[in-house]
């Protein structure tokens, strides 16, 4: 299930990289499962999971591209509109 999640949030903007991924969200669950105690509420499937998809987001934002401010775009083009 945890690889099916992976491919599912991420696969689509970086289908080579879903082993890694997974491979990273295995050892951050061995780092953080002491952490997951019952009485807080949650189940251990629900604490996975939100772990999961959670690191999954951290992917998807450091592969994001670059952004470019659209003033710099307007000055380049027309010097006069800015």
């Amino acid at each position: 299930p945890i690889t099916a999640t992976v491919e599912r949030l991420v696969g689509g903007v970086d289908p080579g990289g879903v082993g890694d991924i997974v491979q990273e969200i295995f050892l951050r669950l061995a780092r953080s499962l002491r952490l997951w105690t019952p009485a807080r509420g949650a189940s251990l499937n629900t604490w996975t999971y939100t772990l999961v998809r959670n690191h999954c987001f951290d992917a998807l934002k450091r592969k994001r591209l670059p952004l470019t401010r659209l003033e710099g775009l307007a000055a380049e083009r027309d010097p006069a509109l800015v």
